[in-house]
Parts: C-alpha cells; structure tokens; sequence
C-alpha cells in the first residue's frame, strides 16, 4: 500500500509539472498574438516632428488652417528627400495637391528594399485638395522599416503634410532601430523671411516663404537611432515553443522512466516481509546403523570374562557396518563402560586388553 501511495504521489507531480510547463507555454503564446479581431493601432506623425529628417535647404514650412496641426511641408527642388524611421505593419504618405502653375508634381515612395512607387498629382483638378494620400504601403511585417520620400521634379510644388504609421496594438520591449548609413544627421531649422498669396478660380492659398538655415549636410554619410518598440519575431516564438515542448517531453519520459524502474524493483516480495523459520530438527545423537550384522553386545564379553570363550562366534562388525556420528565419543547406550577391551578412557584406565591368563583361556 506504502509502495503504491508512492507511485501515485509521484504521477501526480509529474502531471502537476506538465500542467505548470503548459501553462507558461501558452502565456508566452498569448503575450505574443494579437487578439483576434482586434483594430489596429494607428499613428499621425505631422510634417514639423522631430523623428522626420529633411535634406537641407530643400523644405519649408507653411502655416494653413486646412492642414494637420496647421502646417505643411513644401519643396520645390527636384531630389529634395525626406526620412522616417517607424515601426509598425504599414505606412501612409499624405498631403495637399492642385497648387497651380509649375511643372507636374510627382514624388516617389521606397520603402525598405520594396519596389518604390511613384505618384504624380492629375493636372485636371479644379480646386485645392487637402490631406490627400499620396502613398499607401502593403501589409509589412510588424517590427522596425523604414521609409524614403523625394521630389521628383523641378519647380513642382510638392506639398508634404504627415505620415500616418499602422501597428499592433501590443505592448512588447523597446528596441534601438539604427538607420543606414546614408542618413542625414542634420535636421533643418525653419526661418519665415516673406508670404505670398496664389489664387485660382476654385479658391485661393496663402505661402508663406521660409528658409532652411542649416550647415553643410552629408547626404552620404552619418548615421541615426530611433528608439521605438519591437516585439518577438515568429520565428522566435516558434523557438520558444519547440524548447518548451521538448522541455515537457524530456521531463516526462525522465519521470516515466524512473517509476517504471522503481516498478521493476518492486516486483519481487516485500522487503519488510517476514518468512516463517523452517529449518529441519537435527539429526539424533547416537550411533548410524548402516548394515545388518548385529555389533558386539554384552554377552559376547560375559562369555570373554568368564572363561568360556570363544562363545558362539558373532561375525566380526566392519567400519561400514557401525558408523557413529561424527562428534560423539561416548559408546552405545547398550555396553557397560567397565566391559570394553580397548585404549583407556575415563571408563576404563589403564586397561588396554584382556590377558588369556585373566579368562582361563589357553591356546
């Protein structure tokens, strides 16, 4: 009963250990899947915030009451180029468009090693649009991307009012994301100097002229880091859950082992069973009678002591006829100490044999 108490005490904690082994497996799984159903996170980054970097004096910023937080960037340089480092699962490009005068406008998007895009605004527009999407990226894989913005033509009036970057909604560790190394690291400094209005028949726009005074800028070379949030790859969850269940596996067929050992063990009387004594009685003392000649009794030696020998002849007994057993000294029950002819002892000493003088024999 001790034994099997035992034995199930010992299942018992090694399905306790599975559970508990389960159990963090499917936390780890959850902390890291988003929950179904659930809307994705969405990001407006205006056109003036610091984690966008601009070639220098490329850009400038125009006040508008039409435009997100009341601003807008604008370049009229052909190759004028605009960074943004994110983290997420898509991007978005908007701004203004149907400024007229000027060439065409059109702009291109790259994003990480992605084909780029281009978008070239439709020369048939009759009023000014605000907050247009210039750019939409496909469905990227969530974790840190990059994004390049860059005006194409000359003397076209390219309108850049914010991004707007998607993510899931998960909490997960932060992470420093390092740029290329053709990132600028001068960012401008934005100096009004004059405004101008620009009319047209379908409404009309005020700019307000600025200068961007900054140093030399290296296009080619420097180096940023942004800060931003990360979470598990799927490749790192599917580690994690390979080393978990392998983990589980382990422990179990280690635990399973060991009781099917200790089964073995077992199989055999218990160790605190105490077997009955039966060991056979001991032999009796006394003499072994192996044949059938009868030994030497006491009227053989009457008839020795008192003169009438030979008596009637008795076969004489051999070694392996009379046999005594082993450690006994004593002679048969049957003779008289006093009547044996033979080495002294304490029955008779002194007295080695019978003299024929002693019984009246003559040869």
């Amino acid at each position: 009963m001790a034994a099997n108490g035992r034995r199930c005490s010992s299942i018992h904690s090694a399905f306790t250990l599975a559970t508990i082994l389960l159990l963090i497996l499917a936390q780890l799984v959850a902390a890291q899947t988003p929950v179904a159903g659930q809307t994705p996170a969405v990001e407006k980054i205006d056109g003036l915030d610091d984690r966008i970097t601009y070639s220098a004096e490329d850009w400038m910023n125009v006040p508008g009451p039409n435009q997100f937080n009341g601003s807008v960037m604008l370049t009229r340089a052909a190759g004028a180029i605009a960074f943004l480092a994110f983290t997420g699962i898509g991007i978005s490009v908007f701004g203004t468009q149907g400024t007229p005068g000027g060439n065409v406008t059109s702009s291109k998007y790259a994003v990480d090693d992605i084909t780029p895009s281009v978008y070239t605004v439709p020369q048939d527009l009759e009023q000014i649009q605000y907050q247009v999407q210039f750019y939409k990226s496909p469905v990227l894989e969530d974790g840190d991307h990059y994004i390049w913005v860059s005006n194409l033509n000359k003397d076209a009036w390219y309108w850049l009012d914010f991004f707007e970057v998607t993510s899931v909604a998960v909490v997960s560790p932060t992470s420093v994301f390092s740029s290329p190394s053709f990132l600028p690291t001068i960012r401008p400094t934005i100096t009004s100097t004059s405004s101008s209005p620009i009319t047209s028949s379908t409404g009309s726009l005020t700019v307000n002229e600025t200068s961007v005074a900054t140093p030399g800028l290296n296009i080619s070379g420097g180096t940023s880091a942004e800060s931003s949030r990360s979470r598990l790859s799927s490749g790192a969850i599917a580690g994690i859950t390979v080393s978990v269940v392998i983990a589980a596996a382990s422990a179990l067929s280690a635990i399973w082992w060991w009781l099917r050992r200790k089964r073995l063990r077992n199989t055999g009387p218990d160790a605190h069973t105490i077997e009955p004594f039966t060991s056979s009685p001991s032999p009796p003392r006394g003499p072994l009678i192996l044949g059938s000649a009868t030994p030497y009794t006491v009227e053989h030696f009457n008839g020795i002591v008192n003169n009438d020998y030979p008596p009637e002849k008795a076969p004489l007994p051999t070694t392996s006829e009379t046999a005594y057993v082993s450690g006994i000294s004593a002679p048969p029950y049957h003779l008289r100490p006093d009547s044996l002819a033979g080495p002294p002892s304490e029955y008779n000493p002194g007295r080695r044999s019978i003299e024929p003088a002693e019984s009246g024999f003559s040869p």
